[in-house]
């Protein structure tokens, strides 16, 4: 499809537990593992937090059940310790370079504040940018009279495209609901304001 552009906010739609954050994470991960691309990734998580995102990387890299790791039940067993070794070692060439920020229940302000603190502090002149949303959804902290929820959804595209526009060298990536018919969920006003929908299916 042409890859991530810079200033372009590019959202992953797909029905619900069929692996959208799987998707956007392994874009990430990936994005930044390869050299040539110079780039960081800040991934803004609504849903896990760290300690739970690390644990699922480790399970899906290793293919030791996430409740064994989780417990530490894997060091009894030497072959899944192993496994989880080398897991590790695969994840240490991220160190550094994916950078994982949990916030969940916070406004889209909030976390558009975070993320340019972020990009300020850790982005060198020349190196490009991933940020990572996930995902597009209403909190109930968000709804008031103002607004309706999808109206909420449109205007959080909005300021999340505009943010990747305004911050040098960067790329974003979200991704949102869609429901049985194939529909964008909740507002069809994310598909005006991002660049480009991309369906998992």
């Amino acid at each position: 499809y042409g890859g991530l552009s810079f200033g372009d906010l590019a959202i992953i739609a797909a029905p619900p537990k069929i692996g959208k954050s799987t998707m956007v994470n392994f874009i990430a991960y990936s994005v930044a593992g390869h050299k040539e691309n110079n780039c960081r990734v800040l991934i803004l998580d609504t849903e896990l937090e760290t300690d739970r995102i690390i644990a699922r990387n480790l399970s899906a890299l290793s293919g030791v059940n996430e409740f064994k790791i989780k417990h530490g039940l894997w060091v009894k067993n030497p072959i899944e310790k192993n496994k989880v070794h080398a897991a590790l070692n695969t994840l240490e060439k991220y160190q550094g370079r994916v950078h994982h920020e949990y916030v969940a229940n916070r406004s889209i302000d909030e976390v558009i504040s975070i993320a340019k603190r972020w990009y300020v502090q850790n982005i060198k002149e020349g190196e490009n940018c991933l940020i990572v949303y996930d995902y597009l959804k209403s909190t109930q902290d968000n709804i008031s009279n103002a607004f309706e929820s999808y109206e909420l959804l449109g205007m959080k595209t909005d300021k999340l495209k505009k943010l990747v526009s305004e911050l040098p060298r960067t790329a974003g990536l979200t991704a949102v609901q869609i429901n049985r018919t194939g529909g964008t969920a909740m507002s069809s006003q994310i598909e005006w304001h991002c660049s480009n929908m991309y369906r998992l299916e």
